[in-house]
């Protein structure tokens, strides 16, 4: 099972690219300031940019590239939160900080 969800959040990284690098820059950029950075934040940040149509809203051709965001060295859990976005239920989500 962890096997295959590894391989889908790559082939699915694979597809997004392009939007992975830009959220990947802004993450780094809000960890930097805050300290750490959320899925959250980052999905909130999404909605004030551009997408390649004008309009605001800039996100991945599929849901779960969203996992793909924190893959990857220099990335480090510093903790734990509730998710503030409605869909999520309040589930828990990582707290993260760049480190590289």
């Amino acid at each position: 099972g962890l096997a295959l969800k590894r391989e889908g959040i790559q082939r699915v990284a694979q597809n997004n690219e392009v939007w992975l690098d830009v959220v990947r820059l802004f993450a780094r950029r809000i960890s930097n300031i805050a300290g750490h950075v959320t899925s959250d934040d980052v999905r909130e940040c999404c909605q004030y940019l551009l997408n390649s149509y004008g309009q605001f809203g800039f996100y991945p051709t599929h849901r779960n590239a969203w996992g793909a965001i924190f893959k990857g060295p220099g990335w480090k859990v510093v903790g734990r939160t509730k998710s503030k976005i409605p869909s999520n239920h309040g589930r828990e989500i990582r707290m993260w900080r760049w480190e590289a």
